[in-house]
């Protein structure tokens, strides 16, 4: 059979127990992910015979793509509008924490500043995608210089700029090159600002409304140049008019081109927008809504005063200032707690607002085919949330996991550096596995061996399937990425529990290929003959399936099975394979090929001919671990049983009305022919016998029984 190393090396990681957001829907299915990438896992059954060989319990939680946020002018300290020596190393830290508040993905923006501020700090700004580095960087946001002097917000109106005669040379001479430009915000009452948004949306680069005193033509006719955006709707615009509501008609305009979408986006930090406009802005266009931070410096430190380009600003609890004054300048909000607030306010699903911070920004940007969706074959960004939207893991391309990995495995990795990556991922491990053994053994678990598992499931290259739950902690960034391992940093790093299936010490850290060579090794042994009078009696297959276990087993091997299964127990999980099958036949749309598989499969299983390992073999590549799947099935339906019995209603009937109506009838055969002849029925001792049918037709009445009603359920 076909291994995983037909297609790739890379392992193969299972999320199960979670609600995916997929299809503007949180849906009960696993997320399967491989070299950064989500795998659809039909394709990965049925045509690479694939398997998952780290599955990851996530104890219900939601996996939701990786937020997006397309405004954010820095944070934890780094302000992305200063020129700096150092200007890379604070991209890198705000790209590592932001991670903790589910962030993936970010576009740096530059409020207005001096030419040379642009053109020191741009050739710094390179695009890159989420790893160990931390969150990806989609490209710069330049908010300015080319805004209106009577909206300009924050911004130093000593560095604004107008379009000359040149336009858009103007535009290059200002900022310098545009290749890490991603998004520009402009004020579309400038003149000729139209050919400028021209030529931006030539290059590919998104062209924002905002810090703008336009009316609605103008605005319309910016959006018909290739505008699809507003930044920070309802901040540094007109207000909303009656006669003429400005940029934020745009939400309901009928003179947007066909098949054109305008995004804008929205501060929901509960300073910047009231909770009625938010209503109001999600209400008259819910997918053009993308919720970004505005992020200053401030963000994640103390109150204080802290830089935003050329302006000093001051931090009071919440709210922002430009130092001296009461203009508000930023926010000090981060991602998980605006979507928190927008969720509050609007009264929306947590599938809107969980896309207003993910899939939304994708599509402004045309990335949403990797990036803002959990579809097959995009980026691996994602996170896990409780149901109060409260981050509890963030993964870059699953990145993190597969660096453990790569530690552990590596026969170069000295053994000390191995035990400190498992004692901050998994914590007291050899307390853990402890007790993870005297669960197994208190519950009876029979788990194959590590080399019978691998036998079974004929992949040798991957090696046995690993079980890690990550564990639930309070803080918010229990997982952030590691950065090559470094075990004296002190970032948190991802809590996985025991591997349920890995009985290995790990204290002991065997590389896995000297595991293989080893177990290799054993399957060469001779067999033992067995003294056991009982198993020679058994028939030939249950003979070679004991002999083949047993051959396994030596002192320094792992526990494996010691006790035959009984038949009774196969053939439940034999008949439960072949249920399964049947019904993915008859209520999936599976392909020739497909139905092929299913079939022989379903043959084999009811083969009496059929080997037990053979059997064994079929069910694992078919359903993985099938046990643990009939567990889950069975406590399913105890709970349901549980939910119904708790509903059952059950009223009491009054003594006097029980009597007056509880009357019990029993039939008696005969009954009237002994009451009319009794002597009779003593004449003919074979008239009971002689005729059995004929007795069931006799005539019988009903008599009332002195007996009091009641039910006997058991």
């Amino acid at each position: 059979m076909p291994s995983n190393k037909s297609v790739s090396d890379a392992p193969i990681f299972q999320f199960t127990n979670c609600r995916i957001l997929r299809n503007s829907q949180l849906q009960r299915e696993d997320l399967w992910v491989r070299e950064g990438k989500i795998l659809n896992p039909e394709k990965l059954f049925f045509d690479e015979k694939g398997f998952a060989d780290i599955q990851l319990d996530c104890k219900d939680s939601i996996i939701a793509p990786g937020f997006i946020d397309v405004q954010i002018n820095g944070g934890f300290g780094v302000d992305f509008s200063l020129a700096t020596d150092d200007f890379k190393s604070g991209i890198n830290l705000v790209s590592q924490k932001i991670l903790s508040h589910g962030v993936t993905s970010f576009c740096p923006t530059l409020v207005t500043s001096p030419p040379s501020v642009y053109h020191k700090v741009l050739p710094q700004i390179s695009v890159r995608n989420g790893g160990a580095h931390g969150a990806g960087v989609l490209g710069a946001h330049l908010e300015g210089p080319f805004i209106s002097r009577e909206k300009k917000g924050a911004h130093p109106e000593h560095c604004l700029r107008t379009f000359e005669s040149g336009a858009f040379q103007d535009l290059l001479a200002t900022y310098g090159a545009l290749d890490c430009i991603r998004i520009v915000t402009l004020a579309p009452e400038m003149k000729r600002s139209g050919e400028v948004i021209e030529e931006l949306t030539k290059r590919g680069i998104c062209v924002s409304l905002g810090h703008s005193v336009a009316n609605l033509s103008q605005a319309e006719e910016a959006v018909q140049h290739g505008a699809t955006f507003i930044t920070h709707l309802f901040n540094a615009m007109l207000p909303f008019h009656h006669r003429d509501p400005g940029i934020v008609g745009l939400l309901t305009s009928d003179k947007i081109p066909t098949g054109r979408r305008v995004f804008y986006g929205m501060i929901s930090d509960g300073i910047h927008t009231n909770p009625a406009a938010l209503r109001i802005a999600h209400r008259a266009h819910p997918k053009g809504m993308v919720l970004v931070t505005d992020a200053i410096a401030g963000m994640g430190l103390a109150p204080g005063r802290h830089t935003l380009g050329q302006q000093v600003i001051e931090i009071d609890g919440l709210n922002t200032y430009i130092a001296g004054t009461k203009t508000l300048s930023g926010s000090v909000a981060t991602m998980d707690t605006c979507v928190r607030h927008f969720l509050e306010a609007t009264g929306c699903t947590v599938e809107t607002a969980l896309e207003a911070a993910s899939l939304h920004p994708a599509q402004l940007l045309g990335i949403e085919h990797k990036k803002g969706t959990l579809d097959y074959d995009s980026d691996a960004d994602f996170l896990m949330l409780d149901d109060s939207l409260h981050v509890q893991a963030t993964y870059i391309a699953a990145e993190e996991t597969q660096q453990i990995l790569k530690v552990l495995r590596s026969h170069k990795a000295p053994f000390v550096k191995k035990r400190q990556v498992m004692n901050r991922v998994l914590g007291d491990y050899r307390f853990k596995m402890a007790e993870e053994r005297k669960k197994a053994e208190k519950a009876g678990d029979t788990t194959e061996s590590i080399a019978q598992d691998k036998t079974l499931r004929g992949s040798p290259s991957t090696g046995p399937a690993l079980t890690l739950e990550c564990s639930i902690l309070p803080e918010p960034n229990i997982f952030q990425t590691m950065d090559s391992m470094d075990v004296k940093e002190g970032r948190d790093l991802p809590i996985l529990e025991t591997p349920r299936l890995e009985t290995v010490s790990i204290s002991e850290t065997k590389a896995e290929k000297t595991a293989v060579d080893e177990t290799s090794k054993k399957k060469k042994k001779k067999k033992k003959p067995s003294n056991n009078k009982k198993e020679l009696e058994e028939n030939e297959v249950s003979k070679k399936v004991k002999m083949g276990a047993s051959r396994h087993q030596d002192s320094s091997a792992p526990p494996q099975d010691q006790t035959p299964q009984s038949d009774e127990q196969l053939r439940r999980e034999v008949d439960w394979c072949v249920e399964q099958l049947e019904l993915g036949l008859k209520m999936q749309k599976s392909t020739p090929k497909q139905v092929d598989e299913a079939l022989r499969a379903i043959r084999t299983l009811h083969s009496d001919k059929a080997v037990l390992a053979k059997k064994r073999q079929v069910m694992r590549a078919m359903f993985g671990d099938y046990r643990k799947k009939m567990e889950e099935e069975r406590q399913k339906q105890l709970k349901l049983m549980h939910t119904a019995a708790k509903s059952a209603k059950v009223t009491e009937v009054s003594e006097s009305t029980r009597r007056k109506s509880s009357q019990v009838f029993r039939k008696h055969t005969g009954s009237s022919k002994k009451s009319l002849h009794p002597a009779e029925s003593h004449s003919d001792p074979l008239s009971h016998t002689q005729s059995p049918r004929a007795s069931d037709m006799d005539s019988f009445v009903f008599t009332t029984s002195q007996e009091e009603f009641c039910f006997n359920f058991f």
